[in-house]
């Protein structure tokens, strides 16, 4: 097994704009592979999420983006 297999990810959610700073998880136990997938996506990222819901979620929170950490 490598490091990559043995330990699982989380999404955090960073905040750039006026809530500069402030993260939260927003999904958890992911595998490595799955964690950049999700991060690579043009969904999860403010600019490019086009969404009803990522569109609501900016206008509500700012600008933000996705990122992935080992749990």
């Amino acid at each position: 097994m490598t490091l990559t297999t043995e330990r699982t990810c989380k999404i955090v959610r960073v905040y750039t704009a006026y809530k500069w700073g402030r993260t939260e998880v927003v999904k958890r136990g992911l595998t490595y592979d799955q964690a950049v997938k999700h991060c690579r996506s043009r969904a999860t990222i403010s600019r490019t999420a086009k969404s009803k819901r990522a569109v609501a979620h900016t206008k509500t929170h700012g600008a933000w983006f996705d990122g992935w950490d080992w749990e």
